[in-house]
């Protein structure tokens, strides 16, 4: 428990390469099973903020698939739909944002997130609808007509 505590400790003032050092320790030590899905949310974090984002991916898509009810789940999957943004992979951003249809907060934020990326890359339809259905969907606002 001590390395995770570390690794909490070095994250906060943003030491994110210590933190990875402590994190990776805990997974060395033999009771790690009790914080394996802490360690690799941990590990995605301080690598997405270091802009290492295929070692995000990583350890975050771990934790989506070997721990699939993580509280973090959602949280994770909407960090992963921003990572494949940056990385222009619309397609794998869009599965992460549709994994999230649950939730009432992280997917339209998603949506909203999936709808700037298409208006940078002037792809005005595709924005416009998800824009719209932000509106439609999580701003009561009733159906809204598509500009011309």
């Amino acid at each position: 428990m001590g390395s995770f505590h570390a690794g909490r400790i070095l994250f906060q003032p943003k030491k994110y390469s210590a933190a990875i050092l402590a994190y990776r320790r805990v997974l060395e030590e033999k009771r790690k099973a009790r914080l394996e899905t802490q360690v690799f949310s941990r590990l995605g974090y301080a690598h997405f903020y270091l802009k290492n984002y295929d070692e995000a991916i990583v350890h975050w898509e771990r934790v989506i698939t070997e721990f699939p009810n993580s509280p973090e789940r959602n949280e994770i999957l909407y960090w992963l739909a921003e990572i494949f943004l940056i990385k222009q992979d619309y397609r794998r951003a869009a599965e992460r944002v549709d994994k999230l249809k649950e939730d009432p907060s992280l997917y339209p934020k998603g949506l909203n997130s999936l709808a700037w990326y298409q208006f940078q890359r002037k792809e005005w339809k595709e924005a416009n609808q998800n824009f719209l259905k932000i509106l439609a969907d999580f701003l009561n606002i009733g159906p809204c007509l598509p500009f011309p």
